[in-house]
């Protein structure tokens, strides 16, 4: 971010003997920051940085509500009225401690593709929360939730986010690990709830114990970490990058109706009702989706047969790998049933 506005240190920085490296106010670029992450500091560097304009809770409200004046899905989640302005105070009013202000701030200038997203979240979240008849202050974690899940991104090297980049072993790490990451952050900060970091630790866990980090499932997570799980997923289906999102995100919650929690998928659903059809989804493209989808059927069930008259002499290692192979391969035959992906 240097190399595009001012930052600035904050405040004096010293090291963890106490010995002072920088005064306050004095201009950050690539080279000192190299030289101060090579020391121990006595607390950590965000807490040190600036960098103006920042964001704010007034500039936050204001991409909400060019979310909302947006055509489409989000569009929905706050008409004009009470309910609108419910949703937009929430997001306001929010904590935002200086140090979080700053890693939005570098998040918005040097990742907008991630704000988005995060205010996309933010917006889902408060918006589910509020059906379910939360209070205010709830509705305002939920939405600060949503709107910080994604900060240990920040933390992760660019160049393992690039899509044509295959990860092997290792390199993954940081990916898996990112809600660790921004949950010790935010767990820094006492004005958000404990609940809040829990959430954003919790954002990747699937109610049937597929997700990540730790593999949580059923009551494990917790209600805002239920509504963060499901908020992120549909959010990101609505990236830009993905044809037809509305439905894709249909398909995937039919197909994975066990994962999410089923007080909360309805909601989506009714949102996703309220949506005219894609102008360009011909019935030629929707006969073809539901011939890959039949195929793919079919190749599910036919590797089920297989498996089972498969010889038993094989040594332990591969026989370990089949069975693998063969759980995931129930686990989407399970899936494509329940949407009703079935020649019968």
């Amino acid at each position: 971010m240097a190399r595009r506005r001012p930052v600035v240190t904050s405040r004096a920085i010293f090291n963890e003997n106490g010995v002072k490296l920088l005064e306050g106010g004095i201009v950050v670029d690539s080279s000192l920051y190299e030289r101060l992450v090579s020391h121990r500091l006595s607390v950590p560097l965000d807490e040190c940085l600036s960098s103006e304009p920042s964001v704010t809770g007034k500039t936050l409200r204001g991409d909400i509500e060019r979310l909302l004046d947006r055509a489409g899905f989000f569009a929905q989640l706050g008409p004009p009225g009470r309910i609108r302005n419910m949703l937009l105070e929430a997001v306001q009013s929010m904590p935002l401690p200086t140090p979080v202000a700053f890693q939005l701030t570098l998040m918005q200038e040097t990742r907008p593709e991630l704000f988005d997203h995060s205010l996309r979240a933010a917006l889902l979240c408060a918006h589910l929360v509020r059906e379910g008849g939360a209070s205010t202050h709830d509705t305002q974690s939920a939405a600060a939730a949503g709107l910080l899940h994604d900060l240990g991104m920040l933390h992760v090297a660019p160049e393992l986010l690039v899509p044509e980049q295959r990860l092997h072993g290792d390199e993954r790490r940081p990916l898996y690990t990112h809600p660790l990451t921004g949950s010790m952050q935010l767990q820094r900060f006492h004005a958000y709830p404990r609940e809040v970091a829990r959430a954003v630790l919790e954002h990747h866990e699937r109610l049937d114990g597929s997700g990540c980090p730790r593999g949580l499932a059923g009551d494990a997570i917790s209600p805002l970490g239920r509504v963060l799980s499901l908020a992120e997923v549909v959010t990101a289906m609505f990236d830009g990058k993905r044809r037809y999102p509305e439905m894709r995100v249909s398909l995937l919650l039919r197909m994975s109706p066990l994962r999410f929690d089923p007080a909360l998928v309805p909601s989506i659903h009714r949102l996703l009702r309220g949506l005219p059809p894609p102008e360009e989804a011909s019935t030629v493209l929707v006969e073809e989706a539901v011939h890959r989808l039949q195929l793919l059927s079919d190749l599910v069930s036919d590797w089920g047969e297989r498996a089972v008259s498969l010889p038993a002499g094989a040594d332990e290692a591969r026989g370990e790998v089949l069975r693998s192979i063969s759980e995931q391969v129930e686990t989407l035959q399970r899936m494509l049933h329940n949407a009703g992906v079935t020649r019968e």
